[in-house]
């Protein structure tokens, strides 16, 4: 412990704590519509094409300055509000269903993505995506499958790059973590 550390006096923290990564994941839907409504963000401050749809209640969603959404895209808000922030490119063919944030300057390319996603800045999406969190800069640009998975910064999914959110034999998921296997609980 640092000296400077020493003299501050301790706070309780009253946030989620989460133990492992896969807690995380599931909290992320809940997260994402907990962080928009403190957010107090709603409306249009971007450009909607006219034959682009949402699909919901239209106070779930807020679309930042810049933001471009193409023809033919479905914004789909009753699960949950779907944020679009600064310079992010919906392209046309795109589905978004809430709860979702896409962070600034992000483009998604005839993408599904489906709910409980968060995508950092300056991302690049394509194909199917759910309720998975993808870090900035990353790119998952093909049209393969990406379900419960959470993405570093600077990574770059190639063509053909899938996973399944689901066991083939439904049994629960196991890491290994420090040499022990640990049990998520849970078979996605």
């Amino acid at each position: 412990m640092t000296a400077a550390a020493g003299r501050e006096p301790r706070a309780d923290y009253g946030g989620a704590w989460f133990e492992h990564i896969w807690d995380v994941m599931l909290a992320n839907p809940h997260e994402v519509a907990t962080d928009f409504a403190a957010a107090g963000r709603r409306g249009i401050e971007g450009q909607v094409h006219p034959s682009a749809v949402v699909l919901g209640p239209a106070d779930r969603l807020y679309i930042g300055p810049g933001a471009e959404v193409h023809p033919i895209v479905c914004l789909d808000t009753p699960s949950g509000p779907v944020t679009l922030e600064a310079g992010v490119e919906v392209h046309p063919l795109t589905r978004i269903e809430g709860p979702c944030y896409v962070g600034a300057g992000s483009i998604l390319l005839g993408a599904k993505v489906r709910e409980g996603c968060s995508i950092g800045p300056m991302c690049r999406v394509g194909g199917e995506v759910e309720e998975s969190i993808i870090h900035g800069y990353s790119s998952k640009y093909h049209d393969e499958f990406l379900g419960h998975a959470y993405v570093g910064e600077w990574v770059s999914l190639g063509a053909l790059t899938a996973d399944s959110d689901l066991k083939n034999d439904y049994a629960t998921v196991w890491f290994v973590m420090g040499g022990t296997p640990v049990d998520t609980g849970f078979t996605r």
